[in-house]
């Protein structure tokens, strides 16, 4: 078994108060600070294609959505739909952090779940959590047994807790 060599993310692509992309080991996080627009997702399609590309035994990808980003554009929707279809092989699972609740989680989840339901039918999974601790639970785990690239629950909370401050970061300079 493999094991990661540090917690720390690398930051592949950073657009201040939009998004930011790292990848760590076979996953790739997303930070997603504002609505999803096409160019955005085109540009974050890029990247994780590098991660899947440089994994052969799969890759998973975690999205951290702000309350208030809003839905995903109709253009970015086709470019989400897309990615999906064309990382399904590689694709180990997909976790997607909503932090917010009531109408604009629902309405996420839902649109997602949508999404799911018209990829290629491959074996990779969707989630949901409400916090990225809650990841731990489940994720290494899933991983490891598709990939057999082993990671703790604990090195995935400080990775994911490296990119989310490299918005907080780029915020508090513009801010």
């Amino acid at each position: 078994m493999e094991t990661s060599t540090t917690p720390s993310a690398t930051v592949v692509a950073h657009v201040s108060g939009h998004y930011t992309v790292a990848l760590w080991g076979g996953v790739g996080i997303v930070h997603w600070m504002r609505q999803a627009d096409a160019p955005a997702m085109t540009h974050v399609r890029r990247c994780l294609r590098k991660l899947v590309d440089a994994q052969p035994s799969g890759v998973s990808f975690i999205h951290v959505v702000d309350e208030g980003a809003g839905l995903p554009s109709p253009e970015a929707r086709s470019e989400l739909s897309a990615m999906m279809g064309s990382f399904a092989e590689a694709t180990v699972c997909v976790a997607v952090v909503l932090r917010g609740s009531g109408f604009w989680a629902s309405a996420m989840q839902s649109l997602l779940t949508g999404l799911r339901l018209f990829a290629p039918p491959r074996g990779w999974t969707l989630r949901f959590a409400s916090s990225t601790s809650d990841l731990g639970s489940w994720l290494p785990g899933l991983h490891v047994e598709r990939t057999h690239q082993y990671f703790n629950a604990r090195e995935l909370e400080l990775a994911i807790a490296d990119v989310l401050s490299t918005g907080a970061r780029a915020a508090s300079l513009t801010g």
